[in-house]
């Protein structure tokens, strides 16, 4: 005798259905999950805004901003120099007028002089965030101080030069580099580098197209390897007096900021950072 009923007929079918529609969410709800994993992976955080410091050259006027005069926001210049975007000679430079900017080579100034010390290559991409996309085509200022704490264009004995300065265009994965020698250490900073971010070539002109300005933070083992060789002055007694907590740039958070390094003194190094910008 058959034992199944109609009635059993039709439940197989529906009970296969409700399992087939049940498997077939589960499968939707773990590809969700997936996704959104994905999409967490690939989200690049903002850079943090931070100050130009005292000796950006980039034109801006830190009277019509309406900063006191005093020591400069970006930390206390080394010893001698001008406080704010007055150079020594007290005037305010523009490094971004002139038509040398766009330069790769940051060692060498534009009346010949080479800025000595340990040579580095600076790999920087900028990504938009949300999705890591890149942005080809932007373009990214960058400047530092010399071995011995001093910046070009400000300095007493370096106004004529502008070394350690220059400007170069994002390509199609958003990267840009730079060959320079890695920065000092001077009284009352961590080692850094500056950097602002422009829409185009063709903006970096004048601060006040910028849509980013921040800085890039070197991490404490390759500043005192750096800092062993003579060129470097006093940059590690310097480095034993400050921390990347007490410092007023990156005491309130670095790490989107800490730049990796890699390589040794021999073959020079590497200066990685990737730089999240929204754009919209």
């Amino acid at each position: 005798m058959n034992k199944n009923t109609p009635a059993d007929n039709h439940t197989q079918p529906d009970s296969r259905r409700r399992n087939l529609i049940l498997g077939g969410l589960s499968l939707l709800t773990v590809s969700a999950c997936a996704q959104n994993h994905v999409t967490k992976a690939l989200s690049c955080p903002i850079i943090p805004e931070e100050t130009a410091g005292p000796y950006p050259a980039d034109g801006s006027n830190p009277m019509a901003q309406g900063r006191p005069d005093g020591p400069p926001p970006g930390g206390n210049p080394p010893p001698g120099e001008m406080p704010m975007q007055l150079n020594a000679g007290g005037e305010t430079p523009n490094f971004l007028a002139r038509s040398d900017k766009i330069r790769s080579d940051l060692t060498r100034s534009s009346t010949g002089a080479i800025a000595g010390g340990i040579p580095v290559r600076i790999n920087l991409q900028l990504v938009n965030t949300g999705g890591c996309t890149p942005l080809a085509g932007y373009a990214v200022y960058i400047w530092h101080c010399t071995a011995d704490g001093r910046y070009s264009m400000y300095s007493d004995g370096l106004l004529k030069e502008d070394f350690l300065r220059g400007v170069q265009s994002a390509d199609q994965a958003g990267n840009v580099q730079f060959t320079s020698i890695f920065p000092g250490c001077y009284a009352g900073r961590w080692p850094h580098i500056h950097f602002e971010i422009y829409p185009s070539i063709e903006q970096a002109t004048d601060s006040a197209n910028k849509l980013k300005t921040s800085q890039l933070a070197l991490p404490e083992a390759a500043c005192r390897q750096v800092y062993a060789h003579s060129a470097y002055g006093s940059s590690l007694a310097n480095l034993g007096h400050i921390s990347l907590d007490s410092d007023n740039v990156f005491g309130d958070g670095y790490q989107l900021q800490m730049a990796e390094v890699s390589g040794d003194e021999k073959q020079g190094y590497n200066i990685d950072l990737k730089i999240g910008l929204s754009t919209i």
